[in-house]
């Protein structure tokens, strides 16, 4: 049961799955915060591992609230805790990861000053097995949604909500909230630490499941671009295209994989997406692209005889454009 309570400033929306090694720091990252306007939600979906007992633990704080799914998938429990939520502004955590116990208070600075619908923060990432940090990239081009406020008004407004039973869900939703023209603002400041472990869905290794939802994933996104029609949009959909393949192309083990990678190369021809024009790689390098194109020829794999013109034109453009 939701507990009374004054409505929040901040709605910290958490999910976790078997994380028993890692979700009590998230937690305590949150509960040792210097801000006290805040929710927790935490969405158990499903653990056997423990990880439910620890989240119920805390369940006594008059700011953390749990709830116990049964493998509904990360986007359908966000969309949960979504409509769960209080808190003016929106912050999502992962059961591996921390937030810093200072950027509630930078946030809510900037709050004060203007009703941002988006604000970015930069992130860290923390190798599980050797404990090392490294900086963030860019936190205005990072697409995970744990790196950003959210005022959840504006999301309510524009009827943001997380792509259901698929991977790669924050793809869709980030595109959908940079498509509605937020207010936005970045924050120069580390808010977030992102760990890096072999176990999560990032970096498991890539099978049928993961392939079947890249498939469903870009062929949603494909369908919206009259939409997402901003350089960054196409730009990030050229990039997880090609990220994608090449994974598709390089994984062992697929079931279907001839159909799957016909569907991919297919769906991207009648996008009207561009190769050259529409990549992040324009400008810088172009490996990523020669390595996929060169394991699609090598592998005699050819995407039918209708599209071997399309490739053979960007080969060339590509062996013409790399410094050997």
């Amino acid at each position: 049961m939701t507990k009374m309570q004054d409505d929040p400033l901040f709605s910290i929306i958490l999910v976790a799955y078997d994380v028993s090694k890692y979700i009590e720091k998230a937690i305590l990252s949150v509960l040792n915060s210097s801000f006290d306007s805040w929710e927790l939600i935490i969405i158990d979906d499903g653990s056997k591992d423990g990880t439910y007992e620890i989240c119920q633990s805390y369940e006594y704080l008059s700011k953390v609230n749990v709830y116990q799914m049964s493998r509904i998938g990360l986007g359908s429990a966000r969309n949960l805790a979504l409509k769960k939520a209080t808190g003016r502004y929106i912050l999502f955590l992962d059961g591996d990861d921390r937030v810093d116990e200072n950027i509630m208070n930078h946030l809510h600075l900037k709050i004060k000053l203007n009703e941002y619908d988006l604000l970015s923060f930069q992130w860290q990432t923390e190798n599980n097995d050797t404990g090392v940090i490294v900086n963030t990239l860019n936190p205005e081009t990072t697409i995970a949604v744990w790196n950003k406020c959210y005022r959840r008004q504006w999301l309510n407004d524009h009827g943001i909500v997380f792509l259901e039973d698929v991977y790669y869900e924050d793809v869709y939703f980030t595109l959908e909230v940079v498509h509605g023209g937020p207010k936005s603002i970045t924050i120069p400041h580390l808010g977030y630490v992102y760990t890096k472990r072999k176990q999560s869905i990032t970096h498991m290794p890539f099978q049928t499941k993961n392939a079947r939802d890249t498939l469903t994933v870009f062929q949603h996104l494909s369908c919206q671009l009259t939409k997402f029609n901003s350089d960054f949009e196409r730009s990030y959909i050229v990039d997880f295209w090609w990220r994608h393949l090449l994974l598709m192309l390089n994984a062992d083990k697929l079931d279907g994989k001839d159909f799957l990678l016909k569907a991919m190369i297919d769906t991207y021809v009648s996008s009207g997406l561009d190769l050259l024009n529409d990549g992040p790689y324009k400008n810088t390098s172009f490996i990523m692209k020669f390595k996929c194109m060169d394991l699609l020829l090598r592998r005699g794999w050819y995407a039918g005889a209708a599209n071997i013109n399309l490739f053979a034109d960007f080969v060339h453009t590509l062996i013409t454009k790399i410094k050997f």
